[in-house]
């Protein structure tokens, strides 16, 4: 119960949305399931060294990407070319083919904030780690457009 000088409560309201934010919250974590297992200390830190040496950005990355790979999740057919195997290249080219034109073509500006945002990488490294891979990988080229932006297009749109 609320006491105050004034006629309105606004308490009541403060408590049902910050219950309402938490519930939503709680909603949207159960989209994934933590698994936890026990491994040796050296396992696991060999197993984090290859991590810190590899593209993936963290343990979890790569313990995804090592299910996937363990089923023979395929990737759907939603992309022009089959996505590549390892995080977080896998993880890019499939947000760079949704977010595409419908001629393949996404701006560099609009792919690096994406992908920078999607992976909590810093822009430079999603520059050289991410696009500049799969632009050497063959997945990614260079396409001039008429505004002198940068521009990416996506291989196997071109036909």
């Amino acid at each position: 119960m609320c006491v105050h000088t004034t006629p309105i409560c606004v308490h009541t309201e403060v408590v049902d949305v910050s219950k309402q934010i938490h519930d939503e919250g709680r909603r949207e974590s159960s989209r994934s399931t933590q698994v936890r297992f026990r491994a040796s200390e050296e396992l696991v830190e060999t197993y984090d060294d290859a991590v810190e040496e590899s593209d993936f950005g963290s343990r979890s990355e790569a313990l995804r990407s090592g299910m996937r790979e363990f089923i023979g999740a395929d990737y759907g057919g939603s992309t022009p070319l089959e996505p590549p195997k390892e995080e977080p290249l896998r993880t890019a080219y499939i947000k760079l083919c949704e977010l595409a034109n419908a001629d393949g073509v996404i701006r560099h500006d609009i792919a690096e904030n994406e992908l920078s945002t999607m992976l909590g990488k810093r822009k430079r490294t999603v520059n050289h780690s991410v696009l500049g891979k799969l632009r050497s990988r063959g997945y990614l080229h260079h396409v001039a457009n008429v505004y002198g932006d940068r521009s990416w297009g996506l291989t196997g749109y071109e036909s």
